[in-house]
């Protein structure tokens, strides 16, 4: 009976890994740059942190990285006969990164841009005026030397999956 019992949770945890909402949040006014799957895991990266300036969270466990300290061994190199990549086609690409733009979902993206260039901030005043019709986006320029970003990006594990395995279709 115990084991029905792990199993079904066990289950039940792969299909929320697969269906439940992946969540990208940055925001650079405040510091934050955080990817989770609630529930699962969830990385945060703070840049004002020198000792760990990566916190993981596995199932409300804390682990605390700190990516600079890792050291790796250093190996020789050896060559050897790889066969020749095959060139895919741009069309080929292109086709599959209008799928994956379809996949992921944009819930808030607040953009304050000055890019030090008169001209161009001018040049992307119309062009951010025809992409502010969405009521999630927002995009605008300043002419003060100010750089802000808010974004939240939802998509779903098993849809991207999904897109991987129809890829050729």
């Amino acid at each position: 009976m115990i084991w029905y019992i792990i199993i079904t949770l066990l289950g039940l945890l792969l299909v929320w890994i697969l269906f439940g909402p992946v969540i990208l949040s940055i925001d650079t006014n405040y510091g934050i740059y955080k990817l989770s799957l609630p529930g699962v895991i969830s990385v945060r990266f703070d840049p004002g942190s020198t000792k760990y300036p990566v916190r993981a969270w596995l199932f409300f466990i804390p682990i605390r990285i700190n990516p600079f300290s890792i050291q790796g061994k250093k190996t020789a190199k050896q060559q050897t006969n790889k066969p020749a990549k095959r060139k895919s086609s741009f069309k080929h690409g292109r086709k599959f990164a209008q799928r994956m733009l379809k996949v992921i979902r944009i819930k808030k993206l607040e953009l304050d841009l000055d890019t030090d260039d008169f001209l161009l901030n001018a040049w992307l005043i119309p062009a951010f005026a025809a992409v502010n019709n969405n009521n999630n986006i927002n995009l605008q320029v300043n002419f003060e030397g100010l750089l802000f970003l808010k974004l939240d990006i939802r998509t779903r594990i098993g849809t991207i999956l999904w897109l991987f395995i129809t890829k050729n279709k």
